[in-house]
């Protein structure tokens, strides 16, 4: 059986609200499995849906590993949102998960699909290195080096 709440507002429902709204939901019904709360939003503004993007990787973190790795990914281009990653590995994780991403800002009012992109950074050693201390164990550089020529 699957429970849906619409919340009709004018503007968009800060994170906290929306992160309590959803831990709360499940105490309404224990027959219930599936639950959703779609949000119908009068004053769209495609910048205030960035404010819900770290809620999103909590709720994926077990899909895409390392959570602060695609902390800074999601962006807005051309008036829509997108996934910029640097490598293909990164962009895999996600393509895993795009359709929980996707269901995940259409409960905000957001219709359009979310891309993901590939764009090499410049300086792809320093971002590495920079995600190192999310790593349980020490990185040889003389190794990291070399896999960034492959």
């Amino acid at each position: 059986m699957l429970l849906t709440i619409f919340i009709e507002n004018e503007n968009y429902i800060p994170v906290e609200i929306v992160k309590e709204l959803d831990s709360k939901i499940k105490l309404i019904d224990n027959n219930t499995k599936e639950f959703n709360i779609i949000y119908n939003i009068n004053n769209k503004d495609i910048s205030y849906l960035l404010n819900y993007y770290s809620y999103l990787l909590e709720l994926i973190k077990f899909d895409i590993g390392v959570p602060e790795i695609y902390s800074d990914c999601l962006k807005i281009e051309n008036n829509k949102l997108i996934l910029v990653v640097s490598n293909s590995i990164e962009e895999s994780k996600l393509s895993k998960c795009i359709d929980k991403i996707n269901d995940f800002y259409k409960r905000f009012s957001y219709e359009l699909e979310i891309d993901i992109i590939i764009r090499k950074e410049d300086n792809v050693l320093e971002s590495i290195i920079s995600f190192a201390k999310y790593l349980p164990f020490v990185i040889n550089l003389s190794v990291l080096t070399r896999l960034l020529l492959l």
